[in-house]
């Protein structure tokens, strides 16, 4: 699948919504205690694959990540970060130069991580009804976006951020409508009152296809957005509101 196509569905996948991933906030998380002898390197392993900077606190000090220990300062207080291994090695209090964290001292850890959330739709399914979704934009706007290829090889052209905004919002109009009929077709959407119980599932399918209508709306102001900024120079109309004076 082309980048600009994954970047679109991913885009649309927050409007849907249906992310494959959420950032996970770690904070203070347990690792262990410290309890190397001097002349060797402590090392403790994070559970996950951080999405950016690793801190460490062990009192009384907080430790940040670097690439060698090799480089680090006389006193410094860091750890060397090997990603490939999710290890977190700290001074031996030796040959490194770097700070080396006390014995028996317990060790915290921060960072955050992309944790994996369970999906309706899968990249190939969505990137199927992106043709579909520029064809409702070019029929229902009078835009006139064009793309190439199929499946995996689909394509669009897009040449601003707000393009590219519009083809993802109008995917997700496309895929929330679709699943709205096919809750429809399960039976949902329905209000039952019996003697006993009664069933209720239409409000919230009110309430998507509400969130659906105000995604259309967006489109919309989009489309207007790019119809103002394509006229020519001196040709723009000044809107007046008319109010009725009276004495």
């Amino acid at each position: 699948m082309y980048t600009l196509t994954a970047s679109i569905i991913k885009l649309a996948r927050e409007y849907i919504p249906d992310k494959k991933t959420r950032n996970k906030v770690v904070r203070g998380e347990d690792l262990g205690y410290t309890s190397t002898p001097t002349g060797t390197r402590g090392t403790f392993y994070l559970k996950h694959s951080p999405t950016g900077s690793v801190w460490f606190y062990i009192e009384p000090y907080t430790y940040s990540q670097t690439a060698s220990l090799k480089i680090a300062a006389t006193g410094a207080k860091v750890f060397m970060w090997a990603p490939a291994t999710l290890s977190c090695i700290f001074s031996n209090g030796d040959i490194d130069v770097a700070h080396r964290p006390g014995k028996f001292k317990n060790v915290l850890v921060d960072y955050e991580y992309d944790e994996r959330q369970l999906y309706s739709f899968s990249d190939t399914e969505l990137s199927n009804k992106l043709s579909l979704a520029i064809s409702w934009l070019n029929n229902s706007y009078d835009f006139s976006f064009t793309y190439s290829g199929t499946g995996a090889t689909f394509l669009p052209v897009v040449s601003t951020d707000d393009e590219m905004e519009i083809i993802a919002k109008s995917l997700a109009i496309i895929t929330r409508n679709s699943f709205v009929e096919e809750q429809k077709k399960a039976g949902l959407g329905v209000k039952f009152k019996g003697p006993m119980q009664s069933i209720d599932t239409s409000l919230q399918l009110k309430d998507y296809q509400e969130t659906t209508n105000k995604l259309i709306k967006d489109v919309e102001k989009l489309f207007d957005k790019n119809k103002k900024a394509n006229l020519p120079t001196g040709n723009v109309i000044d809107v007046y509101d008319e109010e009725v004076v009276e004495d």
